[in-house]
Protein backbone atom coordinates (compact mmCIF):
# COMPACT_ATOMS: atom_id res chain seq x y z
CA UNK A 1 0.00 0.00 0.00
CA UNK A 2 1.26 3.45 -0.59
CA UNK A 3 1.82 5.93 1.89
CA UNK A 4 -0.60 8.18 1.86
CA UNK A 5 -1.41 11.67 3.52
CA UNK A 6 -4.77 13.27 3.90
CA UNK A 7 -5.12 17.08 4.07
CA UNK A 8 -7.45 19.37 4.73
CA UNK A 9 -9.45 21.86 2.60
CA UNK A 10 -7.58 24.34 3.79
CA UNK A 11 -4.18 22.60 2.90
CA UNK A 12 -5.53 21.69 -0.64
CA UNK A 13 -6.12 25.64 -1.02
CA UNK A 14 -2.69 26.39 -0.05
CA UNK A 15 -1.16 23.88 -2.53
CA UNK A 16 -2.97 24.99 -5.29
CA UNK A 17 -1.49 28.72 -4.60
CA UNK A 18 1.53 26.87 -4.79
CA UNK A 19 2.79 26.61 -1.69
CA UNK A 20 5.82 24.09 -1.27
CA UNK A 21 4.44 22.41 1.69
CA UNK A 22 1.79 21.73 4.48
CA UNK A 23 2.12 22.35 8.18
CA UNK A 24 0.92 19.41 10.71
CA UNK A 25 -2.24 21.54 11.11
CA UNK A 26 -3.81 20.74 8.00
CA UNK A 27 -3.19 17.20 7.76
CA UNK A 28 -6.68 14.87 8.45
CA UNK A 29 -4.67 11.69 7.98
CA UNK A 30 -1.44 10.29 7.77
CA UNK A 31 -0.88 6.15 6.71
CA UNK A 32 2.77 6.39 6.60
CA UNK A 33 5.96 6.64 8.96
CA UNK A 34 9.03 9.31 8.89
CA UNK A 35 10.92 9.95 6.17
CA UNK A 36 8.47 7.75 3.43
CA UNK A 37 7.50 9.62 0.18
CA UNK A 38 3.69 9.71 -0.14
CA UNK A 39 1.03 10.45 -1.88
CA UNK A 40 -0.99 13.61 -0.90
CA UNK A 41 -4.96 13.45 -1.21
CA UNK A 42 -7.38 16.45 -0.97
CA UNK A 43 -10.25 15.99 1.83
CA UNK A 44 -11.98 14.46 -1.61
CA UNK A 45 -9.36 12.03 -2.47
CA UNK A 46 -8.19 13.61 -5.27
CA UNK A 47 -4.18 13.19 -5.84
CA UNK A 48 -2.96 16.90 -4.92
CA UNK A 49 1.33 15.24 -5.56
CA UNK A 50 4.03 13.66 -3.97
CA UNK A 51 5.78 15.08 -1.37
CA UNK A 52 7.94 13.78 1.62
CA UNK A 53 6.69 13.22 5.28
CA UNK A 54 7.61 14.37 8.44
CA UNK A 55 6.04 12.96 11.82
CA UNK A 56 7.57 15.46 13.84
CA UNK A 57 8.08 18.63 12.02
CA UNK A 58 5.50 20.95 12.29
CA UNK A 59 6.16 21.51 8.53
CA UNK A 60 4.56 17.80 8.04
CA UNK A 61 4.71 17.30 4.13
CA UNK A 62 7.47 18.77 1.59
CA UNK A 63 5.85 18.68 -1.94
CA UNK A 64 8.02 16.78 -4.56
CA UNK A 65 5.35 16.83 -7.50
CA UNK A 66 2.21 18.13 -8.42
CA UNK A 67 -0.68 15.99 -10.02
CA UNK A 68 0.28 12.89 -11.50
CA UNK A 69 3.97 13.83 -11.93
CA UNK A 70 6.07 10.62 -10.31
CA UNK A 71 8.43 11.30 -7.86
CA UNK A 72 10.85 8.88 -9.07
CA UNK A 73 14.72 8.39 -9.43
CA UNK A 74 14.09 10.71 -12.84
CA UNK A 75 12.74 13.36 -10.85
CA UNK A 76 16.12 13.44 -8.72
CA UNK A 77 18.33 13.02 -11.86
CA UNK A 78 16.67 16.01 -13.40
CA UNK A 79 16.60 18.43 -10.21
CA UNK A 80 20.43 17.43 -9.50
CA UNK A 81 21.26 18.48 -13.32
CA UNK A 82 19.53 21.62 -13.09
CA UNK A 83 21.46 22.58 -10.09
CA UNK A 84 24.86 21.21 -11.64
CA UNK A 85 24.01 23.85 -14.68
CA UNK A 86 23.22 26.28 -12.91
CA UNK A 87 26.19 26.23 -10.44
CA UNK A 88 27.90 26.54 -13.95
CA UNK A 89 26.29 29.58 -15.29
CA UNK A 90 27.16 31.44 -12.37
CA UNK A 91 31.27 30.87 -13.36
CA UNK A 92 32.25 30.46 -10.35
CA UNK A 93 35.58 29.42 -9.68
CA UNK A 94 35.30 26.48 -6.89
CA UNK A 95 35.08 22.90 -6.68
CA UNK A 96 33.38 21.94 -3.72
CA UNK A 97 28.85 21.91 -3.65
CA UNK A 98 27.17 23.29 -0.71
CA UNK A 99 24.80 20.40 0.65
CA UNK A 100 21.50 21.14 2.22
CA UNK A 101 20.10 18.74 4.98
CA UNK A 102 16.42 17.41 4.73
CA UNK A 103 15.23 16.90 8.17
CA UNK A 104 13.65 14.03 7.05
CA UNK A 105 16.97 12.36 5.69
CA UNK A 106 19.47 13.07 8.76
CA UNK A 107 20.38 13.58 12.43
CA UNK A 108 23.34 15.65 13.56
CA UNK A 109 24.37 18.51 16.22
CA UNK A 110 25.57 21.84 15.87
CA UNK A 111 29.20 20.71 14.39
CA UNK A 112 27.58 18.58 11.36
CA UNK A 113 27.92 21.64 9.52
CA UNK A 114 31.42 22.29 10.82
CA UNK A 115 32.71 19.09 10.16
CA UNK A 116 30.90 17.82 6.97
CA UNK A 117 29.43 20.64 5.27
CA UNK A 118 26.03 19.87 6.18
CA UNK A 119 23.80 22.12 8.12
CA UNK A 120 22.43 20.93 11.32
CA UNK A 121 19.04 20.22 12.22
CA UNK A 122 16.83 20.54 15.76
CA UNK A 123 18.24 18.48 17.84
CA UNK A 124 16.10 15.55 18.73
CA UNK A 125 16.02 11.82 18.87
CA UNK A 126 15.19 9.12 16.18
CA UNK A 127 12.53 6.31 17.35
CA UNK A 128 14.67 3.65 15.78
CA UNK A 129 18.44 4.40 16.78
CA UNK A 130 17.96 7.06 19.76
CA UNK A 131 20.56 10.36 19.98
CA UNK A 132 23.08 8.98 17.21
CA UNK A 133 24.78 10.94 14.38
CA UNK A 134 24.92 8.96 11.11
CA UNK A 135 27.24 10.15 7.96
CA UNK A 136 25.87 9.17 4.67
CA UNK A 137 28.03 9.80 1.29
CA UNK A 138 26.02 9.41 -1.93
CA UNK A 139 27.78 9.23 -4.69
CA UNK A 140 26.24 8.64 -8.88
CA UNK A 141 27.23 9.88 -11.73
CA UNK A 142 24.86 11.09 -14.02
Amino acid sequence: MTPTVVVSARGEQRLESGHPWIYRSDIVDARAAAGDRVQVRGPRGRKLGDALYSDRSQIAIRMLTRGDAPADEELLRRRIAAAIGFRRSLAIDASAYRLVHGDVAVWGGPARFAFHGIAPLADGHHPMLGRKRINVTFRKVL
